[in-house]
């Protein structure tokens, strides 16, 4: 009885754990809970910003059902990579539009600290590659992330999900 508890714990802790950090990042970044959602469609804002998913919702169930990495789109990659510190990767362009991320997200000039207000609004999503009349944007891994459906970004991102976004059993 007393393993089980422990377990119970060790998962209730670990959930909440993930379910607490996202707030967490979109908070050290400028105007991260209002990016706008380059798609043009629903939901208007992209949730978490630094995954390939534009809400919560969406990321879970692709975890729940592919098992893999957390769907990090270019922005995220660079964030994490940089050590979530938003001063390494403020002048830098994760997704190759020719805009900085500090642009997209309001902070143009790099200045800001956080508990600040940005210097501007959000413009763009820092991760994906948006300028439809942009060559390098069509030709970007980022385009997909607006066209595909989940089944097919799950199935990018872990091979062996299937159309319905399972994984089958192994054989």
């Amino acid at each position: 009885m007393l393993e089980m508890w422990s377990l119970y714990l060790s998962v209730l802790s670990a959930s909440l754990s993930v379910l607490c950090a996202w707030p967490e990042f979109v908070n050290k970044i400028p105007n991260g809970r209002s990016v706008p959602n380059p798609c043009g469609s629903e939901p208007k804002l992209w949730r978490v910003v630094g995954h390939q998913y534009a809400t919560r919702s969406l990321f879970s169930t692709a975890k729940k059902r592919a098992l893999t990495d957390p769907f990090l789109n270019v922005f995220g990659q660079m964030y994490r990579d940089n050590n979530y510190r938003w001063s390494d990767i403020c002048d830098l362009d994760a997704d190759g539009d020719g805009k900085s991320n500090g642009q997209e997200l309001g902070d143009p000039d790099c200045v800001w600290k956080r508990g600040q207000e940005p210097a501007g609004l959000a413009t763009g999503h820092p991760g994906i590659c948006e300028d439809a009349n942009n060559q390098v944007c069509a030709d970007h891994p980022t385009a997909s992330y607006c066209s595909a459906s989940l089944p097919s970004l799950m199935a990018a991102n872990a091979p062996n999900v299937n159309s319905q976004g399972e994984i089958p059993p192994p054989p």
